[in-house]
Formats: C-alpha cells, sequence, structure tokens
C-alpha cells in the first residue's frame, strides 16, 4: 500500500541522499526541490514501512508553472498506484495552467527522474550547457 500525504522540505534531503543523484549537481537540486516544497502544492509517496519513494507537486507564479519530481526505484506491486496518482496530477495541471508555461529543470544524470517525467507526458528539451536540462508540459 503506498500513503500520499503532503510533501515536507526534508523530504528531499531524505530520499536523494539515498539515490542516484547525489552527484556532483544534487546539492543545488536538492535545495530547490525543498524550496519548491516550501513554496507549494506537493505530495510524498511512503510505501507500507513509511520509506520515501517519490515526491510530486508544483508551484505556480503568475506567468508559469513549475512542476518537479524525485522518485526513487518503486517496487512493481506500489508502480500503479504511485503512476495513477501522479498522472492525476498532471491532468489537473493541464486543467488549470491554460496560458502559463509549465516547466522546470531536470539533472542531465538523473535518468530514473528523467523516465518519470517522459512518463507523465512531459518533453525534455536538451541543454548544451552542462547540468541540466529543460523538461516542458507541451499545451494540448
Amino acid at each position: 500500500m503506498i500513503r500520499a500525504s503532503k510533501a515536507r522540505p526534508e523530504d528531499a534531503f531524505e530520499l536523494q541522499l539515498r539515490e542516484e543523484d547525489s552527484k556532483e549537481v544534487s546539492p543545488g537540486w536538492r535545495e530547490g526541490l525543498a524550496v519548491a516544497i516550501l513554496t507549494g502544492e506537493g505530495v510524498a509517496y511512503r510505501d507500507e514501512q513509511g520509506t520515501l519513494v517519490a515526491l510530486f507537486g508544483v508551484t505556480a507564479f503568475e506567468q508559469e508553472v513549475s512542476p518537479w519530481l524525485l522518485c526513487s526505484p518503486i517496487v512493481q506491486r506500489h508502480q500503479a498506484t504511485v503512476w495513477r496518482r501522479a498522472k492525476h496530477l498532471v491532468k489537473q495541471l493541464k486543467q488549470t495552467s491554460a496560458g502559463r508555461l509549465v516547466f522546470n529543470y531536470i539533472p542531465k544524470d538523473s535518468h530514473r527522474n528523467r523516465a518519470f517525467v517522459l512518463a507523465l507526458g512531459f518533453r525534455i528539451l536538451p541543454s548544451p550547457r552542462d547540468g541540466f536540462d529543460l523538461f516542458y508540459l507541451p499545451h494540448v
């Protein structure tokens, strides 16, 4: 069983420090995610042991909306629940973001998180600079 609860800033550090993204580019990413959790709406997904497996949410500004996420390997039996809930959030995001850009940056070396945003319907625009690419929600 997966429980969804309000995300807390320390969740970003808990999840990322134990995962693949704890590389050179990550401290700023973790801090940015913690700030996003403080200023936006976010959900933390935990398994039955209380282990954090994913964070997903948005921070809305006047002209843009910044989605953010971080995920751990999600065991097979929990994947459907996490995907269903995350896709529901993306559907709501599409409905409420009319006329605003929906984008954020994602580390180039974050394979799991890149797969997650692609599966949710975002697109990734490669950047020529080191560190990050842009992911965005195409307008429908």
